[in-house]
């Protein structure tokens, strides 16, 4: 096992979130105290003002609506002001709030507060379809300040066959992880169907996972799609990979139903009606608790059986689940590293999760918990401390 020592890493979530109008119900009118009117929420989103830190010195920058879309004002330090068009890709428009209370979401501003490497500003705008069946249902692209004026990011995606690259018109999303400075997850995908090899080996996570990066390059202007190598050597992503595997085992111990459930084919029994699993993978509780140990540690593994409220057991040789009413907790957004700490066959992974209003809207973070995994008494790592991110 390699000994890998590192500093503390600290990781932004970044999350872009696509607004509903308000009820029909909300209704408000302006309150007046010793003369002065102040705005209610009902009022119209006008304009949204924020400071700026472009490639070459500090803007005020003023986002409203136009014709064309989004229309900015950018003013440098000596009130020079040039004025610059956000325009939607075919068959999108931009996103912009409808309510003045709601005036920051016209824009996700995207700023290095990780270290001290200098790094320019980036504005994300949201761009969401006007098909309402069109996928995807909201894109994004990114622009920055430079020579006084607005330049957008180009955007090219290198993680294709036979070292091709291709242009993107836009980004095929609006939320992503900002894990270093020029750095943010773009996708963790999992290889869950292959366990063992064709000798019986074990696979371990970090050879079925596979992580995309957005990377940043502040010299040329330019983001890349990149595929990421998980090794012990790199923590962080390695760390992320196993997170992946984590929730991809635990959701059908916490809030997800089994998709293979036959529903059409109950048993009654002394604590409900409970479903066969037609599954190619799992045939008995003996294959699904292997599965849970291929990812945790025993106590662990045990912890999520125990308290799963779906509840699975074994009827006349088959697996069967119980259908239960599962409610996640939906103020509960994305859980993203902040700090970690590595030993020779620990890796400590403190976190935080964004904190959301009922309407979605992002009001802050709370703790997500310490993520730990472990490499003890064989060459593969298991997750020793977790709990699912909802």
């Amino acid at each position: 096992m390699n000994k890998v020592i590192a500093p503390l890493i600290t990781a932004l979530l970044l999350t872009s979130c696509v607004q509903t109008a308000p009820h029909s119900g909300d209704t408000f009118t302006d309150q007046t105290t010793a003369g002065m009117t102040f705005p209610q929420p009902s009022e119209p989103f006008v304009e949204y003002q924020f400071r700026f830190r472009g490639a070459d010195g500090e803007y005020l920058v003023v986002v409203s609506p136009s014709d064309e879309g989004a229309q900015l004002y950018i003013e440098d330090s000596s009130y020079r002001r040039v004025t610059a068009q956000i325009a939607p890709p075919d068959g999108y428009r931009v996103y912009l709030p409808e309510l003045r209370k709601d005036s920051s979401d016209a824009v996700k501003v995207i700023t290095n507060d990780l270290n001290d490497e200098d790094m320019p500003d980036l504005m994300q705008f949201t761009f969401v379809a006007e098909d309402v069946t069109a996928s995807p249902a909201a894109v994004s692209r990114f622009y920055t300040v430079d020579a006084h004026d607005l330049r957008s990011i180009e955007i090219f995606d290198t993680t294709q066959e036979k070292g091709e690259r291709s242009h993107l018109e836009y980004l095929d999303r609006v939320q992503l992880n900002h894990t270093e400075p020029d750095k943010f997850i773009y996708e963790i995908s999992l290889d869950d169907t292959v366990i063992y090899d064709d000798e019986g080996n074990f696979v371990p996570v970090e050879d079925r996972a596979r992580i995309k990066l957005l990377d940043f390059d502040k010299n040329s202007f330019t983001m890349k799609i990149v595929n990421r190598q998980i090794r012990e050597s790199d923590p962080l992503y390695f760390g992320y990979a196993y997170w992946a595997a984590a929730n991809n085992a635990a959701q059908y111990f916490t809030v997800s139903l089994f998709p293979d459930t036959d529903y059409a084919s109950g048993v009654p029994t002394e604590d409900g009606t409970y479903y066969p699993v037609r599954s190619d993978r799992f045939h008995s509780l003996p294959d699904l608790y292997g599965h849970l140990l291929t990812i945790f540690s025993g106590e662990r593994a045990a912890e999520l059986y125990r308290g799963a409220p779906q509840a699975y057991r074994d009827i006349d040789g088959e697996l069967y689940t119980r259908d239960m009413t599962l409610m996640p907790d939906k103020t509960l957004g994305t859980l993203t590293f902040t700090d970690m700490y590595i030993t020779d066959t620990t890796m400590l992974f403190y976190s935080r999760q964004v904190k959301t209003d009922e309407d979605g809207k992002e009001i802050g973070y709370t703790d997500g918990g310490n993520f730990v995994i472990s490499c003890r008494d064989s060459d593969y790592w298991h997750v020793v401390g977790y709990r699912y991110p909802y």
